[in-house]
């Protein structure tokens, strides 16, 4: 739909006389959008689903260009360059707003409304002044407090980080429902074969890079409790990968159904098996953490000397790295909790010292 919204409104902007003009002239000449950034500065996002999004939505373009336009570099009588396309795209994608199912529109009234990210760095911390209804006939903004001359009219989209950063080009810090999507990978070999259709029968999965491995996606979140960190993805591949059989996994007290086993976390588990598996996902953690090119501290000193698109990579990036930090916190202290429980659990269960049972079976002969 954003392809073919920005088509029209290129037409639009080529046509001598369009009603639009007025309109057209107000909107961004150069959006904020990935799909406009170089090469470069898309590698600097480092977030890899993230940067192959931004490819993939250019190689859309590009077949789009292709297949409605072929060699021709001009609608009607006027000249047009890709760019321009890409950049009424990024604008469609932007602002274009659902009036009905699969249909979209641009409605200039509407579309003053701002995003609480873009005034910000004006209202310091802006937060939304209304909201949008839409229904078959009509779409209006409300508003969600009383307003007062001079104050912005923001309207939060409810997009998440990553299609805010897509869409819009913009970055938010700090927000509670922020996420790191990471892929755990279960190697060709390294489990047994009913383990492994276990994670695929229950769960999302996709081909991994190498023939045979299982890729799992899952997200790590913002939270004060394991189970608000980690979402039951990852919680049952691990209950998998670390039960001993196949008839222990499905027995009675382990398996109630696949969304059930979902929801349940690391309940029930012996304090052993819980402690390996949150070892095994604060590994998974860990290795996604490495994957990054420069680590957190880094970033936070460089954002300081940066401006425009680098700054937006770098405070996109970083956000990541901050989501994976303090999770990795909740998940350390949960395992050195299980360690310490196991450790507690072992000692009470050990057998007297060899001097203590030597000195009872001479007491007792």
């Amino acid at each position: 739909w954003a392809l073919r919204l920005g088509l029209r409104l290129l037409k639009e902007s080529k046509e001598e006389g369009s009603p639009w003009q007025t309109y057209l002239s107000a909107l961004p000449r150069i959006p904020a959008s990935p799909l406009l950034w170089t090469a470069e500065e898309q590698d600097q996002l480092q977030y890899t689903l993230t940067m192959q999004a931004v490819r993939e939505e250019i190689n859309t373009l590009a077949d789009f260009l292709d297949m409605q336009l072929g060699n021709e570099t001009k609608i009607g009588s006027a000249n047009f360059e890709a760019n321009e396309l890409a950049a009424f795209v990024a604008i469609a994608s932007a602002r274009g707003l659902e009036v009905e199912a699969g249909q979209r529109a641009l409605l200039p009234l509407i579309d003053v409304a701002r995003l609480p990210e873009e005034a910000s760095s004006e209202a310091g911390g802006l937060e939304s002044s209304c909201k949008l209804e839409v229904d078959r006939s009509q779409a209006s903004l409300v508003s969600a407090r009383d307003l007062e001359v001079g104050d912005v009219v923001a309207c939060d989209p409810s997009l998440s980080s990553d299609e805010l950063l897509l869409r819009h080009g913009l970055v938010r810090q700090g927000h509670r429902d922020n996420d790191v999507k990471i892929v755990a990978c279960v190697e060709r070999g390294s489990v047994s074969n009913w383990q492994e259709r276990a994670i695929v029968r229950a769960l999302d999965t996709k081909a991994g890079i190498m023939p045979g491995d299982v890729a799992v996606q899952t997200s790590i979140r913002r939270g004060a409790d394991l189970s608000d960190v980690i979402d039951g993805t990852l919680f049952y591949a691990m209950r998998v990968l670390t039960c001993p059989t196949k008839e222990a996994l499905y027995s009675e007290a382990e398996w109630t159904g696949a969304e059930d086993a979902r929801q349940r976390g690391l309940d029930g588990l012996s304090k052993r098996r819980r402690q390996e598996c949150l070892r095994r996902i604060e590994r998974t953690m860990r290795d996604c953490q490495a994957a990054f090119p420069t680590s957190r501290e880094e970033d936070e000193a460089a954002l300081a000397m940066l401006s425009g698109r680098r700054r937006t990579a770098v405070a996109f990036r970083l956000e990541k790295k901050q989501i994976l930090h303090e999770a990795l916190q909740v998940v350390e202290a949960a395992r050195k909790e299980a360690s310490g429980a196991n450790a507690e659990d072992r000692a009470s269960r050990r057998p007297a010292s060899s001097k203590k049972r030597a000195g009872a079976r001479k007491g007792f002969s």
